[in-house]
């Protein structure tokens, strides 16, 4: 069950979101001539919503408008260094259709046919390439720094790889990594989603104030083959940098090495609010939560019924709500668990919620 909490101001979202409405008409100039500013033969852009007082931006609508997404942020405009910021930092985007992305599952990013378009290769229909799987949204040095909202639909069947095997990027999620975003309304199911770092169904690392509001996830996280590294969660790999998660829900299967979390694998002095996981989680290596593997923030009216087990006997750091807490001036209150399906807590960390 989907539950919707009320919804909660974020005043530097907000102040972007308005303020972007007054420049949709530049960016979408740009964005609907793509011959001109990205590069020959890229997908075609899906409809932008340009009506008075709209502030819907682009129409998501089906599997080829994903293919857009992944496009505009994998190609940069050559001679304007700049360009990638000044897209994604003001991009608006609205989900109108349920999508299966099963597609996803035989993408690679190698351009084999020369067109400057990676998804259309006759190897991107088969197991015959690479398959690395969707691109995600915003990535190191081009951030998604817009606006995601659902509408309430469903994403189904989404494939990513972002792990040594394949085509690594530190930040793995349907949205990579999110700067002072909002991402609201939205459910993925059936997700297939891997990486090395700071990997989540959703969203890899979400930062300086990013908010994700109302989404719900179901599928599975694992982590690539490197222990060096930590942050995986069911909805979003890191939280950090003042962001906020709330109102949400996942029932995914998440699998890592450190910094695992049902929700998110690292809290970094940002909030977790007003959500709850059902799936289950563990670690190879250390620092497991039911809500979030490692807490340097605010976890506020949380739940954990999820199912938590150590992958070997040598992890550390368990504990129902979080692996790992360290609270100080921060706030944790009204969270709740359910002692069957927490497992094994005597490796607790610091505080009574992590054991």
């Amino acid at each position: 069950m989907w539950f919707s909490f009320p919804s909660i101001h974020h005043q530097g979202a907000l102040t972007r979101f308005l303020s972007g409405i007054a420049i949709a008409a530049t960016f979408s100039a740009v964005l609907l001539h793509p011959s001109s500013a990205i590069a020959q033969n890229p997908p075609t852009p899906p409809d932008y919503d340009d009506s008075p007082g709209s502030s819907r931006g682009y129409l998501i609508d089906d599997i080829e408008d994903l293919m857009w997404l992944a496009h505009l942020v994998l190609y940069r405009q050559p001679n304007d260094p700049d360009w990638n910021r000044r897209i994604l930092d003001n991009l608006r985007v609205t989900q109108i259709s349920d999508i299966d992305a099963s597609a996803t599952r035989y993408w690679d990013a190698s351009d084999d046919d020369g067109d400057t378009h990676p998804f259309n290769d006759p190897n991107d229909l088969t197991a015959a390439g690479d398959n690395d799987g969707f691109v995600p949204i915003g990535a190191s040095g081009k951030p998604f720094s817009g606006f995601y909202d659902g509408g309430g639909h469903t994403i189904s069947n989404l494939y990513i790889r972002g792990d040594f095997d394949h085509r690594y990027t530190p930040d793995v999620g349907y949205v990579g990594l999110a700067e002072d975003a909002l991402i609201q309304n939205l459910r993925i199911v059936n997700a297939d989603v891997s990486g090395e770092t700071s990997t989540g169904i959703l969203v890899g690392t979400a930062s300086d104030g990013t908010v994700i509001r109302n989404v719900h996830t179901e599928g599975k996280v694992t982590a690539g083959t490197s222990s060096e590294y930590s942050g995986f969660g069911g909805i979003v790999g890191e939280l950090a940098g003042g962001s906020i998660l709330e109102s949400s829900h996942s029932a995914a299967t998440v699998e890592g090495t450190r910094g695992v979390g049902g929700l998110t694998g690292r809290n970094n002095s940002s909030t977790v609010r007003d959500s709850y996981f059902t799936g289950s989680a563990s670690a190879t290596v250390g620092y497991l939560g039911g809500v979030a593997g490692q807490s340097t923030g605010d976890l506020q009216r949380t739940y954990s019924i999820g199912r938590l087990a150590a992958g070997s006997d040598t992890v550390t750091f368990i504990g129902p709500i979080a692996g790992d807490i360290y609270a100080v001036g921060r706030t944790v209150e009204d969270n709740f668990w359910n002692a069957d399906t927490a497992g094994s807590l005597d490796q607790g960390g610091r505080s009574g919620l992590s054991g």
